[in-house]
């Protein structure tokens, strides 16, 4: 079990205080920061050892206190349309958003948050997973360019509500944030490490009837989020996005064809009404969609994977009294209602979807501020609904409550539930509390604010290998549908009997791989077929997150490879079409010496193909640079001449005419695929993907799991297709980091800094 994290602060905003990511980071508001903790790996159960306690998390932050003061103020607004949050506000964290997997920088997530200021900023991990996080894009300027009349022009630069979907489409896909302004419109927004776009902006309502509500009712649109994408063709895809407005909610339909590398989107006309509150000044608590889970090579999403819910997507809304959810069938139409009845007159904390026991169900947690708690099963079971408030999760609430009361010997005691959110894959419920005294007032300071997040279970917590669809004889989830980071944090959670069942399902898949004939590379899609040969085998991915799963009962870093993956890496460059660019000649002849000197005459194909690289670079190097002991090796190796030749050696190796040691221009040593070592005795590792050699430390990635070390290709040719295709650790799945990052932000912020410096230098001149 993840054991509680305690925090020395309160949250900023009462609920919707915490999220969790794809990739297994918290995110917890607080005032003008947002605490992110990210996850470390250890063996289950063994966070107390010998009276030490392991760390569970980094505890690191985004902080937003430094854009509220670079950012200029704006005018003062019109009485009419006056906002003292934007105008005189300190600009709090108010909600986060997090992106899917993919959109930073080495396909981790992003994370936006809005802020009491009425801003949005987009900030991603720099350095390794214990530094704090660095602002990407501030959405400010953007939103402030838009046209329109004074009024609606300030309106519209106003955010209010944020949502980020979903991805769709091959690989990474393609992802929208949505921006709700202060006009009753919602812009999109394409955004990931490379580009920031506003693509287009959905109107629902019609601007004659928002300009009549300006200064009388409130314009913005709120609980914005996101339904799952369902694919309608080959290219097109179709999401709802959810919001509510004058205590009604409504959902509008979202296309997107991906079918060039500018994806288009299109907004369809009007919008559906999906439910209301009990009259229109009575507020929605609360929003949220049955999550995604997007399962390989499928046309169709399956929703949790139950095929009851196949294509269908689940939509959940809480008024007072009342939880409704709502069904839509494959076109985005409403199939089905049912309500849910409880006695909850304060405003939803937590509101989220997550695995049944039951098979062919979902269920739906709720929580409110003041610790109620709902566990709703659907479809329901019987004509009676299917309400439950004894989860483990909610029992440990009160349990808490119960131990703070007998803690300060007091007869009464109330919580405050910050929010809750669901882990990556459903399996653990995190809950943001504090406890205070019933029966009087209490007063506290700064330095005394505590919060707790507690982790706890549900009923189909045990039986995550049916979440992430690694059950036997069935394809598995790629790196780009599950994270490593977000698995070895659940399976660290449930334990080591919930390991070894699931360690023993992916043995189930292992197969060698089959190489008997090319692999197909598109020559004008080299990194999407690389990625397809290696990132979606299914019988690779079992090994790689078998892989991880045994870090967590070994100190050993790196762990040994796996050979297969290896081969597999090898044989599919060797099948790509050749580029003459230096780094790209490099790479192909490291990767045919791993295929020839490690595997031998296991797989002919693969020597064959090993042979036309060397083949070709003898052709396309100078004469100097010779090829001999590579081809004689090829042929031993496929028994084409006698065993007793000894021109390639002494049977420890061969020395390299093309690769050369970087301190004394002597030949390497080819004679084990981890090191490398010339015929001077220098010694250098090599890198885990690609097996060059790693002179220095700049440019280099590492692996956050394994910390397997990744040198960083270039973009050209084919290096640049295979640094774009296997953009995550190819052992085990995991995303990298690399040092240069933190030092070019500390750059770029001694840059900053010396600016600023002669723009005040300049000031008092000018003085």
């Amino acid at each position: 079990m993840l054991k509680t994290v305690r925090l020395n602060l309160l949250p900023g905003v009462a609920t919707e205080c915490i999220a969790w990511s794809a990739d297994g980071c918290l995110s917890i508001l607080a005032y003008t920061e947002v605490i992110v903790l990210v996850p470390t790996f250890h063996k289950p159960n063994s966070y107390v050892t010998e009276g030490k306690r392991k760390q569970q998390f980094h505890h690191t932050k985004a902080s937003v206190r430094s854009l509220n003061e670079e950012v200029k103020a704006p005018k003062p607004a019109h009485m009419s349309i006056y906002s003292i949050g934007e105008e005189l506000g300190p600009g709090y964290a108010r909600k986060v958003a997090w992106s899917p997997l993919g959109t930073s920088r080495f396909r981790k997530c992003m994370m936006a948050v809005l802020t009491t200021a009425l801003m949005v900023i987009i900030f991603e991990p720099v350095g390794r997973p214990g530094l704090d996080w660095s602002m990407k894009y501030d959405l400010t300027h953007i939103l402030r360019a838009q046209d329109g009349d004074k009024i609606s022009k300030r309106l519209r630069s106003r955010a209010r509500s944020i949502a980020w979907s979903s991805a769709c489409g091959q690989g990474w896909g393609e992802s929208l944030l949505a921006v709700a302004n202060d006009y009753m419109e919602i812009n999109l927004f394409r955004i990931n490490f490379e580009r920031l776009e506003l693509v287009t902006t959905c109107k629902p309502f019609n601007e004659e009837d928002i300009k009549k509500r300006v200064g009388m009712k409130k314009t913005f649109l709120e609980y914005l989020a996101w339904s799952p994408w369902v694919q309608v063709d080959d290219t097109t895809y179709q999401a709802l996005i959810s919001f509510s407005c004058d205590g009604k909610v409504m959902v509008q339909q979202v296309n997107i064809n991906v079918a060039d590398e500018n994806p288009t989107v299109q907004v369809k006309d009007g919008m559906t009404e999906v439910g209301r509150a009990p009259s229109a000044i009575s507020p929605i608590y609360g929003t949220t969609w049955a999550p995604e889970v997007r399962t390989p090579r499928s046309i169709d999403i399956a929703i949790l994977q139950f095929k009851e819910f196949q294509g269908k997507r689940l939509l959940a809304y809480t008024v007072q009294r009342r939880v409704t959810v709502v069904e839509f069938d494959p076109h985005g139409n409403i199939s089905s209602s049912h309500d849910y009845p409880n006695d909850f007159l304060e405003s939803t904390s937590g509101l989220c979807f997550t695995p049944s026991s039951i098979s062919g169900a979902i269920t739906l947690q709720h929580a409110t501020c003041v610790g109620h708690t709902q566990s709703i099963t659907y479809p329901p079971l019987n004509t009676n609904v299917s309400v439950d408030d004894n989860t483990h999760w909610a029992m440990q609430i009160r349990e808490l409550e119960g131990d703070f009361m007998a803690d300060h010997d007091i007869p009464t005691g109330r919580t405050r539930l910050f929010g809750m959110t669901a882990s990556p894959l459903g399996n653990f419920i995190a809950t943001v509390l504090s406890f205070h005294p019933d029966d009087q007032i209490e007063y506290i300071t700064a330095a005394l604010e505590k919060v707790s997040i507690v982790f706890g279970t549900h009923e189909a917590s045990p039986i995550s290998w049916d979440r992430t669809a690694m059950v036997p004889h069935k394809p598995l989830p790629t790196p780009y549908d599950l994270s490593t980071e977000a698995l070895l944090i659940e399976m660290t959670g449930l334990g080591p009997k919930v390991m070894e069942k699931m360690q023993t399902d992916l043995k189930t898949n292992y197969n060698s791989p089959d190489l008997s004939t090319p692999i197909n590379i598109n020559p004008t899609a080299v990194s999407r077929s690389l990625a397809d040969a290696i990132l979606h085998d299914s019988s690779l991915n079992s090994r790689r997150y078998a892989l991880a799963l045994n870090l967590l009962n070994t100190p050993l870093l790196p762990p040994r490879d796996h050979p297969d993956t290896i081969i597999s890496a090898a044989y599919a460059v060797l099948c790509a079409p050749r580029t003459p660019d230096p780094q790209s000649k490099r790479l192909l002849y490291s990767l045919a010496c791993v295929a020839v000197f490690s595997f031998g005459a296991r797989y002919p194909q693969v020597l064959h193909a090993a042979r036309d690289a060397f083949h070709w670079l003898d052709e396309n190097t100078p004469e100097t640079t010779r090829f001999d002991m590579e081809l004689d090796l090829v042929a031993r190796q496929l028994k084409e001449t006698p065993e007793d030749n000894e021109t390639v050696g002494d049977g420890r190796g061969f020395v390299s005419s093309m690769e050369r040691c970087v301190l004394c221009g002597e030949g390497v040593v080819w004679r084990d695929v981890r090191i490398v070592e010339c015929t001077q005795g220098h010694r250098f590792t090599r890198c885990a993907m690609t097996f060059l050699p790693v002179v220095s430390a700049s440019g280099v990635a590492e692996c956050g799991v394994c910390a397997r070390a990744m040198l960083v290709l270039g973009d050209e040719g084919l290096a640049g297709e295979v640094k774009k295709a296997w953009d995550v650790c190819l052992q085990c799945g995991g995303r990298y980091w690399r040092q240069d990052d933190v030092l070019e932000k500390a750059q770029r912020g001694k840059e900053v800094q010396e600016d600023e410096e002669e723009d005040s230098e300049d000031a008092m001149d000018d003085d």
